[in-house]
């Protein structure tokens, strides 16, 4: 039950952060900082705002992908902050690619910032995932490595017509 908290915990701050790293590309921090007063608190209110849907859209397409990662890095307790910021770019990387495929005629996501904030996003969200959840994989309560057993292997029965021929005379005639 711990870990598919850890996991869904992670799941959701991962979702987070990539939607936050791709308003950031919209709203960018330079222009945050430029702001003082009302105009900058709308701001940030317009950036929760945006921040909120960007993450929802970004859970429909993320989960399905990240929970085929999740199981294998949890199955081979896989802990490296590499693995998950890699893992976190090839699904950014998927996106980019769906997006792609979805336009019309027009071209618009087909640029080096649209493919930087793709990038910095998957990589981000992986980081974050790797902080909350990843780093555990493999762990279990008490702590330690979760210990697989060898499925058991059990002897076949042999049937009378498996057993080759001179062996039954031999069994028959004892």
């Amino acid at each position: 039950m711990r870990t598919i908290l850890r996991v869904l915990i992670g799941l959701i701050a991962a979702c987070l952060t990539a939607a936050l790293v791709k308003v950031l590309h919209v709203i960018t921090p330079s222009e945050l900082a430029g702001l003082s007063g009302p105009a900058l608190t709308a701001r940030l209110f317009r950036l929760g705002e945006l921040g909120a849907l960007t993450a929802t859209q970004q859970a429909i397409f993320v989960v399905p992908l990240a929970a085929i990662a999740v199981v294998v890095a949890e199955v081979n307790r896989i802990r490296s902050w590499f693995a998950y910021a890699i893992i976190g770019a090839i699904i950014a990387g998927a996106g980019f690619c769906i997006q792609f495929v979805s336009e019309t005629a027009i071209r618009t996501i087909v640029n080096p910032y649209a493919g930087q904030a793709y990038a910095i996003e998957g990589i981000a969200a992986g980081l974050i995932y790797w902080l909350l959840a990843g780093r555990f994989a493999g762990w279990r309560r008490g702590g330690g490595l979760v210990k697989t057993q060898p499925y058991p292997v059990g002897k076949p029965r042999l049937n009378v017509s498996d057993v080759p021929v001179t062996e039954r005379k031999t069994a028959e005639s004892a």
